[in-house]
C-alpha cells in the first residue's frame, strides 16, 4: 500500500494536534474529578438529602393541621310571571275572599359567600409521632454514615 507524501504530512499534523489540546492533570485534580463523578458518592449524597428531609418531615404529626376554603357563587332568576290567589275580602258568611291574580316578578341575583376554618391537632397516639422522629434521626444519621464511608 503506498501512501502520498500529502497524507502522510495530514495524518501527522491530526496527530500532534490531538496531543497538543490534552490538558495535564495533577494527582489532585484527578483525585477530585473521580469523586465529583463517582455514581456510588452521588447515590450516598442523595440518599442523604432524603433522609433529611424525611426526618424534618417527621416533626410535621406534632403540628396542628390548618385548612380554610373560600366559596362565592351568584344564581340569576329571570322575570317571570307566576299565578296566585289573593284575598280581595271578606263575604257576607265571614268567608275570605280569593282571586286569582297574575303576578310579574323582576329579575333577581342571589349571591352567596361561605368561609371555613378547619383546625385540627392530634392529642395522643400512644408516642407515635416520637418513634417516627427516633426513627427518621437514625435513618437520617445512618445515611450520613453511608455517605462518608464512600468518600
Amino acid at each position: 500500500m503506498k501512501l502520498s507524501w500529502k497524507t502522510i504530512v495530514l495524518l501527522c499534523a491530526l496527530l500532534t494536534t490531538a496531543g497538543w489540546s490534552q490538558q495535564k492533570l495533577t494527582l489532585k485534580d484527578c483525585i477530585r474529578i473521580a469523586l465529583k463523578q463517582n455514581i456510588n458518592i452521588i447515590t450516598s449524597e442523595n440518599l442523604a438529602e432524603i433522609a433529611d428531609n424525611n426526618y424534618l418531615s417527621s416533626y410535621s404529626n406534632i403540628l396542628p393541621s390548618v385548612s380554610t376554603s373560600f366559596d362565592a357563587s351568584r344564581r340569576t332568576i329571570g322575570p317571570r310571571e307566576s299565578i296566585e290567589f289573593q284575598p280581595v275580602g271578606i263575604d257576607s258568611a265571614g268567608n275570605t275572599i280569593v282571586q286569582r291574580v297574575s303576578v310579574l316578578q323582576d329579575k333577581a341575583n342571589l349571591n352567596s359567600h361561605s368561609f371555613s376554618l378547619s383546625v385540627s391537632q392530634n392529642i395522643f397516639d400512644g408516642g407515635g409521632w416520637w418513634n417516627r422522629i427516633r426513627r427518621g434521626k437514625a435513618s437520617k444519621n445512618a445515611a450520613f454514615h453511608g455517605m462518608n464511608a464512600q468518600i
